[in-house]
């Protein structure tokens, strides 16, 4: 096989890949359903915050929004946003900033690119990485299979700090492989400056520190010197990419206090290690990482990887110690996005590609033959999971169904709702808030929606629909799902994610979003409405009741009544925490309490088994 043949492959594998993750790029942005324009959405969680950090940005105040991210990705993400600002002004746009930040086609259009460009980039590196580790076959397989890669396809289609990340991380393996390779001072500071500036846009990275230290005490006599001598480097190392990272982050310098405490809450929070380590441990391997690439392509990288270390100790001992430092300490946090898979993908994914060439080199009248079924056999999962995915960002969501029926046959009515997805696509004049005071004040028909999450997670249709069909206000007018009959129990979905999107079995999907009903309600309903408290207290005798008189309520709230005295007594908390049942129309409710004036509130809460919520109404009364 020529060189330009090689060339050729690797090329095709950076259009591929770089085509499945452009396809659907800008979903949420321009959608069009029925002919209607939808949009644009907020569907994808996590870009607004690098949107409003860039607002920050540009007033002066450079502190991140959280030290949860370090802050060089949030740097990065201002200035990609003021790039694109920049390019449209050179197009002859006249918009403030602080206005093309609102256009999300235009803010979260350029953080989307930004991460695709990354993305395709780094099948590059991949493929170039490998070719220097193995050859040349080598490097055209790793390109192959990071092109395919379904977690790396997913993720680039979001405006957020993983697929770059991915990107400077293996930047940095790379620097700490040739410190392994040529042992000399400028190929270790080298190492540690990549480290410090990929720290810098992720924690994670830090500890390739311990890869780089194996590579300088395992490098060569001649080049690294004594052992003394290595270890002076070793601490070198160590300094000069703590500096880098501190000059990537600059607010450090400013607040070191609220730094070094957000710092201890971050290790308090993802430093665990207890109990459930193994459950976590068993997660990455079972569930993580056959998500992000395939459980046999996952497993065939992790034994590329223990070859090639056994194959050239230092090098390769580098690259297996850099890719355990990126996964083992996601064992201790306690809870895991496949996102936070994204660095470590790369080295496996080359590691792969290692036991293929290797496959090959032990078969050589059939090494071509074995190489093909292998990388086929290897690679077709995350393909085709790769390609149905990029297929569904291309596909209209059932939120902008809901949004553009609305538009159709809503005729200006307010909507409610419950929760905080499907709505994306209605403008914020039309919202009613979740509150039965807003709906008793309400004198028109109006919609509330119910939705069901994809990985059932949050379901309001089941336990609340029933409840509304049975009151002659209420009247479904509306049903929007993402799935065939029986879908829910097909697809898999990750248990924390927020933006129903399968990873597995995509066969009764249809569209992306969650499964949304439309209510009509009439003005005249009233059981929607909490009842008002009353507050009964004979002076005479210290005593009173508290009584909470109305109608049987429809909606499945929990009511929680507040008593206090006026003015408060100091020491003396308020009576809170009694619970009106929803399924009795009043409680009484004997108390005793000293002479004077009271207040009363009743605070519309969700029951324990439907998850917590903000008080929904406060009423007062004297």
């Amino acid at each position: 096989m020529t060189r330009r043949t090689l060339l050729l492959l690797v090329l095709a594998s950076v259009v591929v890949g770089g085509a499945l993750r452009g396809w659907g790029l800008f979903y949420g942005l321009d959608e069009r359903v029925a002919g209607i324009a939808v949009g644009p959405m907020d569907l994808r969680p996590d870009e607004h915050f690098y949107r409003e950090a860039a607002r920050a940005f540009d007033t002066g105040n450079f502190r991140p929004p959280h030290d949860a991210y370090p802050s060089l990705a949030w740097y990065s993400a201002y200035g990609v946003l003021k790039t694109g600002w920049w390019i449209e002004r050179l197009m002859g746009g006249t918009r403030p900033f602080t206005a093309w930040l609102d256009d999300l086609r235009a803010s979260h259009g350029a953080l989307r690119v930004w991460s695709w460009l990354c993305g395709t980039a780094t099948i590059a590196l991949v493929a170039w990485f490998a070719h220097r580790l193995r050859g040349d076959v080598a490097g055209v397989i790793a390109g192959g299979f990071f092109a395919v890669a379904f977690l790396p396809v997913r993720d680039a289609h979001a405006g957020t700090l993983d697929v770059p990340a991915a990107l400077v991380t293996l930047i940095a393996i790379i620097a700490v492989d040739a410190a392994a390779r040529d042992g000399t001072r400028r190929a270790m500071l080298r190492a540690a400056v990549a480290m410090g500036v990929a720290t810098a846009w992720r924690w994670l990275p830090a500890g390739l520190g311990v890869a780089l230290a194996y590579a300088i005490l395992g490098g060569p006599r001649e080049t690294a010197g004594t052992l003394g001598r290595k270890i002076v480097r070793c601490l070198v190392a160590a300094g000069v990419a703590v500096v880098t990272a501190a000059i990537c982050m600059p607010h450090v310098w400013t607040d070191v206090a609220a730094f070094r405490a957000s710092l201890a809450t971050q290790a308090a929070f993802s430093g665990r290690i207890d109990v459930d380590l193994l459950t976590r441990v068993l997660w990455i391997w079972g569930t993580g990482l056959d998500a992000a690439l395939g459980a046999a392509l996952a497993l065939a990288g992790v034994v590329g990887l223990v070859l090639h270390a056994r194959r050239v100790p230092v090098r390769g001992g580098a690259l297996a110690l850099a890719t355990a430092a990126l996964l083992l300490p996601l064992a201790a946090v306690p809870l895991n996005f496949f996102r936070y898979l994204e660095p470590v993908l790369p080295p496996i994914v080359i590691g792969a590609a290692i036991l293929v060439t290797d496959l090959m080199d032990a078969t050589p009248r059939r090494a071509r033959l074995v190489g093909v079924f292998a990388f086929g056999w290897l690679a077709v999962d995350p393909a085709w999971r790769s390609v149905e995915a990029a297929a569904l960002y291309a596909t209209p969501t059932t939120s902008g169904q809901l949004a553009a029926w609305w538009r159709r046959e809503g005729g200006g009515s307010k909507i409610s709702s419950p929760a905080d997805r499907g709505l994306e696509g209605i403008p914020a004049s039309a919202l009613l808030g979740f509150d039965p005071v807003a709906w008793e004040a309400e004198k028109t028909p109006w919609f509330l929606v119910l939705t069901r999450g994809g990985n059932g997670v949050t379901d309001w249709i089941g336990p609340v629909s029933p409840v509304l069909a049975r009151d002659p206000a209420c009247r479904r007018v509306a049903t929007f799902t993402g799935f065939e009959p029986g879908g829910h129990r097909v697809a898999a979905f990750e248990a924390l994610d927020r933006t129903d999107y399968p990873w597995r079995r995509f066969d009764r999907v249809v569209r992306p979003g969650p499964d949304i009903e439309v209510w009509k309600v009439d003005p005249s309903v009233r059981g929607l409405v909490p009842p008002a408290p009353s507050l009964r207290f004979d002076p005479d005798v210290g005593r009173g009741r508290i009584v909470v008189e109305g109608a049987a309520p429809l909606w499945p709230l929990a009511y929680v009544l507040t008593v206090d005295r006026e003015p408060p007594i100091p020491g003396v908390p308020p009576i809170d925490g009694i619970v009106v049942s929803p399924a009795a129309p009043w409680m009484d409710v004997p108390a005793s309490f000293p002479a004077g004036r009271y207040s009363a509130s009743v605070r519309a809460r969700l029951p324990a088994s439907m998850g917590p919520s903000s008080p929904a109404v406060g009423i007062q009364l004297r």
